[in-house]
């Protein structure tokens, strides 16, 4: 038993992106100071994430881990990288990863897949089946197979909750698979999904049901300050950030159960496409802040505090919310699923937001941390947008031998959500249209990149520095 290859060499893959996207929304315009994509490296894209899907499995590490690679090749090809760059970005991303090679304990079937949910064992069973499922047909119509599962009435719900697990990499994983319209990478976020579902405190996910009126109208982030200094929170269990595993998530809900669902109430999550729309835009520009403007304050003379911090679970809010995005608004997965379910996910990410940004000891947003930095070296020291992208880019894939599949994606997110927020929802949630003469994402994306050059991240449980953290 194991990963067939594809029954297509499916040479019209990716057919339907645009020459000069960044995103699979085709948004524009692109920043002159990025390459644009080239057939070569769209054939060598389409080559290495065909190798990944056949030689490595989706999880790795004892199975705590989850295979990347998709998402650091689509978005190394979205911002420009050669054929040889993304070749070098796969070696490097598959270097840790775990070949196929262990079978499951049983082959997972159309009569018990819902009964396995959950269970990491059988990893291989699943993605074996969910690609026979996309295969069987000659049109390799992942959206429909994908349709049947979250529908399927003998696990109501459970492939959508599954993918909120793992630290949401299904789906981000889904979102990568909507922007390349690619069955494989949809099969992996169907395992990853199955493979990462989690029964506890389902109900918790589900407390406003979409036939009741929503409860509340406040600004994700005001709800966040709320949050910060809400004195409810101040006895939570975890003494320091970065204890994110399923049991101290499980953990937390079970103790603060009633002050989150509180909170989860207080977003008004809407009822038509747009205003769902709308939420996830709102999510991701508070997703983006929470990002690129909780790090401590700046102080060039202190080598602790000379580069900005960066969350690694915060950025997970970040890209996520880019992909359901990419999912909701892509004509081609908008009717994936259903207005009832997309309002379900909103509210899954929201309340995902809550329990991270509280296990993360409720970092303080202070726009001033990107738009006016007190060490000056982080600055691009151009007031040109595109100059400050081609700088960027110089930053990912001319100066660097190591590529960071985190940073990628995290940099991509902020060129997306430069060009996806209008300036009235600017206005709106309070963030400036430039800052230093630079378009504002455009400056925290090249800030991000700067920094990340030089440091890891923090928000681990055994990182020595912190963000701007709540005691």
């Amino acid at each position: 038993m194991g990963a067939s290859q594809s029954k297509s060499a499916d040479d019209t893959v990716f057919t339907d992106i645009d020459a000069s996207a960044f995103d699979g929304l085709n948004l524009a315009p692109r920043p002159k100071g990025l390459p644009a994509p080239t057939p070569e490296s769209k054939a060598k894209l389409h080559q290495l994430l065909r190798a990944n899907h056949q030689f490595y499995s989706t999880l790795y590490n004892s199975r705590k881990f989850h295979n990347h690679t998709p998402h650091a090749l689509a978005s190394a090809y979205f911002l420009g990288a050669t054929p040889e760059t993304l070749y070098e970005l796969y070696e490097q991303n598959t270097e840790p990863l775990a070949r196929w090679e262990e079978d499951s304990p049983a082959e997972v079937t159309d009569d018990d897949w819902f009964e396995l949910l959950g269970d990491k064992r059988y990893e291989r069973g699943f993605q074996d089946y969910f690609q026979e499922k996309i295969t069987d047909g000659k049109t390799f119509d992942w959206k429909e197979v994908f349709s049947q599962f979250v529908y399927d009435e003998r696990a109501p719900g459970a492939i959508v909750h599954g993918l909120f697990g793992g630290l949401l990499h299904p789906l981000i994983h889904l979102g990568y698979a909507a922007e390349l319209d690619d069955w494989e990478i949809a099969s992996e976020s169907l395992t990853l999904a199955a493979t990462g579902y989690q029964n506890y405190n389902f109900d918790l996910l589900n407390v406003v049901g979409f036939s009741k009126p929503s409860p509340g109208s406040e600004r994700a982030l005001d709800l966040l300050a709320a949050i910060r200094a809400d004195p409810a929170f101040y006895s939570h269990v975890s003494s320091k950030p970065g204890q994110v595993g399923s049991k101290d998530i499980s953990d937390l809900v079970e103790s603060h159960s009633e002050e989150i669902t509180r909170y989860i109430n207080r977003f008004a999550v809407g009822k038509t496409p747009d205003a769902l729309a709308e939420n996830l835009t709102e999510l991701l520009v508070a997703a983006s802040l929470l990002l690129t403007a909780t790090h401590k304050d700046l102080d060039s003379d202190n080598p602790n505090l000379r580069l900005p911090q960066y969350d690694f679970f915060i950025l997970h809010l970040f890209t996520s919310t880019q992909a359901s995005l990419e999912i909701f608004l892509n004509p081609k997965t908008a009717e994936l699923f259903s207005v009832e379910l997309k309002y379900q996910m909103v509210q899954k990410l929201w309340t995902m937001f809550i329990i991270l940004y509280i296990a993360q000891k409720r970092p303080s947003v202070v726009l001033a941390r990107v738009t006016d930095p007190a060490n000056p070296e982080v600055l691009p020291g151009t007031d040109s947008n595109d100059e400050v992208w081609a700088k960027i880019y110089s930053i990912l894939f001319t100066e660097s031998e190591q590529y960071d599949s985190h940073v990628l994606k995290a940099v991509r997110g902020l060129l997306f959500t430069s060009r996806h927020v209008t300036a009235a929802q600017r206005e709106r949630y309070g963030v400036p249209d430039e800052a230093q003469g630079v378009e504002f994402f455009t400056l925290a994306a090249y800030t991000f990149a700067f920094s990340m050059r030089d440091q890891g991240y923090v928000g681990y449980e055994r990182s020595t520095k912190t963000l701007d953290i709540k005691p």
